[in-house]
């Protein structure tokens, strides 16, 4: 018993397959290829249409859903990243200690944050003695912006 394929099984098994290596990554690209993949599977199982006409439904479909589809799932699935603080974020709010002395004119000074060391500037432009105790106000880079804890 021979199994035959037509083009829109082809298509419709692409559009599958793409769909399920979605599942592995977070991009949307593959998802969006597999909507031009499963709208040429169906232009060719409605009509028959031609190899020309099925591509072009590909690529409408995919650019559509590329345009269209890929920036609403990006959103909808990302909605709360903006508000999990991540890596040097975290360290916002935190206090430290100075360990070698801030000196805006000089443009040296770092501070122990978390276990960490960090360069370190203060947000107003003066200097801090060592063992001062720190709030860290931001990171700009690598470099911790402070001022001096109350």
């Amino acid at each position: 018993m021979a199994v035959t394929l037509e083009i829109w099984h082809i298509w419709m098994l692409a559009a599958v397959t793409l769909l399920v290596l979605e599942i592995f990554t977070s991009s949307f690209v593959l998802a969006c290829l597999g909507v031009g993949c499963a709208a040429a599977g169906i232009g060719a199982l409605a009509n028959g249409t031609g190899y020309a006409l099925q591509l072009v439904l590909f690529a409408a479909a995919g650019g559509i859903s590329f345009a269209y589809l890929r920036p609403l799932m990006l959103k909808y699935v990302y909605r709360k990243s903006n508000k999990i603080k991540t890596n040097t974020d975290v360290l916002a709010g935190k206090t430290g200690r100075v360990v070698e002395a801030i000196d805006p004119a000089a443009g040296k000074g770092r501070v122990a944050v978390g276990g960490d060391d960090w360069r370190a500037r203060t947000a107003n432009g003066q200097p801090l003695p060592v063992n001062t105790s720190v709030v860290v106000l931001a990171l700009e880079g690598i470099t911790a912006i402070v001022e001096a804890s109350e």
